[in-house]
């Protein structure tokens, strides 16, 4: 690996391709290489790349860095090739029992899957992912990309999809959660203490929602 972390391009409309894959940049400005018909990034720091100005690409390698599924350019059928896998763990971090990744909920219209695992999956011979698996409903409800978890669990991990994207998958880091500690079919009794996730005293738990009953989080249907 190289150790370029920044660099600066003069106006040059005759330059057809850039390769400064395997450095550590976490930033590029290309808008002054209107020529360009191949680029190499694979393998640094990037979250972000504008392409507005480069309209004469073939090639495109940004594997390996730090995008996602907002940040990452669309395919585009004039790119003979374009390569953006193995891109690094998602920057996220659970709060109580929740995990945040609504901003990957969908590729403009296209809806993410998410599927959380007990631990690291592995492929299996045929390249497929393979794992334990926690059950939506069960360990966990999701919504708008937002995981709710019903349980405590130590080391999970959500691996997402988009058909978008076919040819990767985005993936946490091993998190350790905490969890709901019962489901409540039925309305709570007058006399428990409860309060909602914001601290406020509630008369009764009737909404579905999760509130705080006698110093417990319990998940209300």
């Amino acid at each position: 690996m190289n150790q370029i972390s920044s660099v600066n391009f003069r106006s040059n409309s005759n330059l057809w391709l850039v390769n400064l894959a395997a450095n550590g940049l976490e930033s590029i400005d290309l808008s002054t290489l209107p020529g360009l018909e191949q680029i190499s990034l694979s393998n640094n720091y990037l979250s972000e790349i504008d392409l507005s100005a480069n309209n004469n690409i073939e090639v495109l390698q940004l594997d390996g860095n730090m995008f996602d599924f907002t940040t990452l350019p669309r395919p585009n059928s004039n790119w003979y090739v374009y390569s953006y896998s193995n891109q690094y763990p998602l920057l996220v971090e659970p709060v109580g029992n929740k995990v945040d990744l609504s901003s990957q909920a969908r590729v403009d219209d296209t809806e993410t899957q998410f599927v959380w695992y007990q631990g690291v999956p592995e492929y299996n011979e045929f390249g497929e992912l393979t794992g334990t698996t926690l059950v939506e409903g069960l360990d966990y409800t999701i919504d708008n990309g937002v995981t709710t978890f019903l349980h405590s669990f130590n080391e999970v991990m959500c691996i997402l999809t988009n058909s978008v994207f076919p040819n990767m998958f985005l993936y946490t880091p091993l998190l350790s959660t905490s969890g709901v500690d019962s489901i409540v079919d039925d309305n709570v009794q007058e006399n428990n203490t409860i309060f909602n996730l914001q601290g406020v005293p509630c008369n009764k738990a009737t909404e579905p929602g999760i509130y705080i009953i006698n110093g417990k989080k319990i998940l209300v249907k």
